[in-house]
């Protein structure tokens, strides 16, 4: 007898792959993807990056302004703080950044850094930097 059926094994064979991923496939589906997705698209329609930016930046031209960081290490102590900047300071292409970081008293750390724009690609930074933890050499 001629084909045009399927092949029966095949089709219950692939039912238990199936059924085996599929708690993983519902987990990433509709408990990450689509409510990420949703939330993104929902942000992106509010004009929150925009918003963002515009409360982290500061000036016309958005030259200043700061950035709240956060870094997860140091055998799993993590250490938060907030990153100045300002892109011309003083004058064109000079560009200043100061930044602090701190996670109790067991760390803390700082720096300081000013780059000025030389002919082309050049650039002349300074940087001054320190920190203090059970880390801290280990960083250097």
């Amino acid at each position: 007898m001629g084909g045009g059926g399927s092949d029966h094994g095949g089709d219950v064979a692939l039912w238990v792959p199936r059924v085996i991923f599929s708690p993983i496939y519902f987990t990433t589906e509709f408990l990450i993807r689509r409510p990420l997705g949703a939330l993104l698209t929902a942000a992106e329609r509010a004009n929150l990056p925009e918003a963002l930016y515009d409360f982290f930046a500061f000036g016309p031209d958005h030259k200043s302004g700061f950035i709240p960081t956060a870094f997860f290490d140091f055998g799993l102590n993590p250490s938060v703080g907030l990153l100045l900047f300002w892109n011309d300071a003083f004058f064109k292409g000079n560009d200043l950044q100061l930044s602090g970081s701190i996670w109790t008293s067991d760390w803390i750390a700082g720096s300081l850094r000013e780059r000025i724009h030389l002919h082309g690609s050049d650039l002349l930074t300074l940087q001054l930097s320190g920190s203090a933890g059970p880390t801290a050499s280990s960083l250097a």
